[in-house]
């Protein structure tokens, strides 16, 4: 009985130390990718913009690692959105064209520049990926990611996020770990009201056979004016 139950413990000890080895290793990986992500230039970049659309509304988030703070502006019914001075025009057609109207109307020179095109099932799967549960409103969502906890898998789990998200952006595991760490460390300052001409966008008939239609929902003065010193200060 005696040699039994000392073979039973050389088993328990043989068990722990593998046990003990698998942990060890799990660590270090993770620790390595982690390193990995963070000193990618992506992740190391002083100001980084990201986009977010869902259908009509937006959210603009200014991430300046220099001052450890975000600057996020959130457009809701902001589609057609066109600024009479630059004549940039929101379309909501495309990565580029938005990307294009926010550089020229904010007037801002970062390093690198996000797109997330959340409409239909986008936002769903980006939701439910990246903060645990599903939504649909973009505001929500984005709230969701200013209360969201560093996770140490988050770093593991970027490379796969990335890949799912690329259907709809142009998110890198980098720039995804930058947005996550950064919306829960970083003062977050807020701006949601963007003074417009009109309340809603205006229909404007062009063309020689007048068919051809276009919407327009002017900028105000006052309101670029807005924009620039909040994203400026």
């Amino acid at each position: 009985m005696k040699i039994r139950s000392r073979r039973r413990r050389n088993y328990t000890g043989i068990v722990l130390g593998i046990l003990v080895i698998i942990v060890v290793i799990g660590v270090f990986f993770v620790y390595m990718v982690d390193r990995r992500l963070k000193n990618s230039p992506e992740y190391i970049a002083g100001r980084v913009t990201y986009v977010f659309k869902r259908d009509n509304d937006y959210a603009f988030v200014l991430v300046d690692s220099s001052k450890s703070e975000i600057k996020l502006v959130y457009m809701k019914d902001k589609l057609y959105l066109y600024d009479p001075q630059t004549k940039a025009y929101l379309s909501g057609t495309g990565k580029d064209t938005d990307l294009n109207f926010f550089s020229k109307v904010f007037g801002l020179n970062t390093d690198d520049e996000y797109y997330i095109n959340l409409d239909g099932g986008n936002i769903i799967e980006f939701s439910s990926t990246l903060i645990g549960k599903k939504t649909e409103d973009l505001k929500e969502l984005i709230n969701a990611l200013r209360t969201r906890k560093q996770n140490i898998f988050d770093s593991f789990r970027a490379d796969s996020m990335a890949r799912s998200f690329r259907l709809f952006s142009n998110l890198t595991s980098p720039a995804i770990l930058k947005l996550i760490n950064s919306m829960a460390s970083y003062i977050v300052s807020e701006l949601d009201e963007i003074p417009t001409v009109t309340d809603y966008p205006v229909k404007i008939i062009v063309g020689k056979d007048k068919k051809k239609e276009l919407y327009r929902l002017y900028l105000s003065k006052e309101g670029k004016e807005k924009l620039i010193e909040f994203l400026s200060n």
